[in-house]
């Protein structure tokens, strides 16, 4: 790869990098307004924990979230044990 082709997909990269951030930003913001105390909370706690999910910690915060936000839309209740499987295995 030639050094401009390598400046291309460096420039490409840090495009999207800020765009995802941007995306990013404007979740937690609109989470933020118009998500309910336990929808905000869990979201904090998820952060709190570094917004990874290579951790256990991270991966039952992820879940929480997911059960909380899920239970507010109105749908039909899910497990934590299902929706943990469905995003982990």
């Amino acid at each position: 790869m030639t050094r401009a082709q390598n400046e291309k997909r460096d420039a490409q990269s840090l495009l999207e990098e800020r765009e995802g951030s941007v995306i990013v930003t404007d979740t937690r913001s609109r989470i933020g307004i118009y998500g309910s105390a336990a929808v905000v909370r869990e979201l904090s706690k998820f952060i709190s924990l570094g917004t990874q999910t290579l951790t256990p910690e991270g991966r039952q915060a992820f879940a929480e979230l997911c059960t909380v936000m899920r239970a507010e839309a109105a749908r039909e209740r899910a497990s934590f044990e299902d929706i943990s499987r469905i995003l982990f295995s």
